[in-house]
Protein backbone atom coordinates (compact mmCIF):
# COMPACT_ATOMS: atom_id res chain seq x y z
CA UNK A 1 0.00 0.00 0.00
CA UNK A 2 1.31 3.43 -0.93
CA UNK A 3 -0.28 6.85 -0.76
CA UNK A 4 0.24 10.41 -1.89
CA UNK A 5 -1.64 13.22 -0.14
CA UNK A 6 -2.06 16.51 -2.03
CA UNK A 7 -3.47 19.09 0.40
CA UNK A 8 -4.20 22.82 0.37
CA UNK A 9 -4.56 24.17 3.92
CA UNK A 10 -5.58 27.46 5.47
CA UNK A 11 -3.73 28.21 8.72
CA UNK A 12 -4.57 30.28 11.77
CA UNK A 13 -1.41 31.38 13.58
CA UNK A 14 -1.80 32.37 17.22
CA UNK A 15 1.08 33.26 19.56
CA UNK A 16 1.72 29.66 20.72
CA UNK A 17 -0.70 27.62 18.60
CA UNK A 18 -0.99 26.94 14.86
CA UNK A 19 -4.18 25.37 13.48
CA UNK A 20 -4.62 24.36 9.82
CA UNK A 21 -7.20 22.44 7.78
CA UNK A 22 -8.16 21.94 4.16
CA UNK A 23 -9.23 19.58 1.38
CA UNK A 24 -7.00 16.99 -0.23
CA UNK A 25 -6.86 14.81 -3.35
CA UNK A 26 -5.18 11.56 -2.37
CA UNK A 27 -3.79 8.80 -4.55
CA UNK A 28 -3.80 5.32 -2.98
CA UNK A 29 -2.05 2.39 -4.65
CA UNK A 30 -2.30 -1.27 -3.67
CA UNK A 31 -0.27 -4.17 -5.04
CA UNK A 32 -0.11 -7.78 -3.98
CA UNK A 33 0.00 -11.39 -5.07
CA UNK A 34 -2.28 -14.19 -3.99
CA UNK A 35 -3.67 -17.52 -5.15
CA UNK A 36 -5.26 -15.96 -8.26
CA UNK A 37 -2.12 -14.12 -9.35
CA UNK A 38 -0.90 -10.57 -8.85
CA UNK A 39 -2.97 -7.40 -8.73
CA UNK A 40 -2.00 -3.72 -8.85
CA UNK A 41 -4.45 -0.83 -8.64
CA UNK A 42 -4.42 2.89 -7.93
CA UNK A 43 -7.14 5.55 -7.70
CA UNK A 44 -7.74 9.12 -6.53
CA UNK A 45 -9.94 9.88 -3.51
CA UNK A 46 -11.10 12.92 -1.52
CA UNK A 47 -9.50 13.61 1.86
CA UNK A 48 -9.33 16.22 4.60
CA UNK A 49 -6.08 17.39 6.15
CA UNK A 50 -5.73 18.84 9.67
CA UNK A 51 -2.76 20.06 11.70
CA UNK A 52 -2.29 21.50 15.18
CA UNK A 53 1.08 22.65 16.49
CA UNK A 54 2.25 24.04 19.80
CA UNK A 55 5.17 26.41 19.18
CA UNK A 56 7.40 27.25 22.14
CA UNK A 57 9.79 30.15 21.57
CA UNK A 58 10.31 33.85 21.12
CA UNK A 59 7.30 36.04 20.39
CA UNK A 60 7.71 39.66 19.40
CA UNK A 61 7.82 42.08 16.50
CA UNK A 62 9.56 40.97 13.30
CA UNK A 63 10.54 37.37 12.69
CA UNK A 64 9.58 34.65 15.15
CA UNK A 65 10.74 31.13 15.77
CA UNK A 66 10.56 28.25 18.16
CA UNK A 67 10.45 24.57 18.94
CA UNK A 68 7.24 22.92 17.69
CA UNK A 69 5.31 19.84 18.73
CA UNK A 70 2.59 18.94 16.22
CA UNK A 71 -0.13 16.43 15.43
CA UNK A 72 -1.32 15.83 11.89
CA UNK A 73 -4.52 13.91 11.05
CA UNK A 74 -5.61 12.99 7.53
CA UNK A 75 -8.77 11.00 6.76
CA UNK A 76 -9.23 9.74 3.18
CA UNK A 77 -12.69 8.68 2.00
CA UNK A 78 -12.42 5.41 0.04
CA UNK A 79 -15.92 4.42 -1.06
CA UNK A 80 -17.89 3.77 2.12
CA UNK A 81 -14.68 3.42 4.20
CA UNK A 82 -12.44 6.00 5.82
CA UNK A 83 -8.66 5.47 5.94
CA UNK A 84 -7.03 7.79 8.50
CA UNK A 85 -3.35 8.54 9.01
CA UNK A 86 -2.08 10.19 12.19
CA UNK A 87 1.41 11.52 12.68
CA UNK A 88 3.17 13.25 15.55
CA UNK A 89 6.21 15.44 15.04
CA UNK A 90 8.74 17.74 16.62
CA UNK A 91 10.82 20.37 14.89
CA UNK A 92 11.77 23.98 14.60
CA UNK A 93 10.02 26.89 12.92
CA UNK A 94 11.31 30.28 11.76
CA UNK A 95 8.95 32.81 10.26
Amino acid sequence: IAGLQNSANLELTLPFLHLAAGPSLDVLAVAGCGGAGCLASDAMFFGIDGRAALVIGAIGPGSRGGFSVNVHVHPTFVGSNVVTTLSLGVGGELY
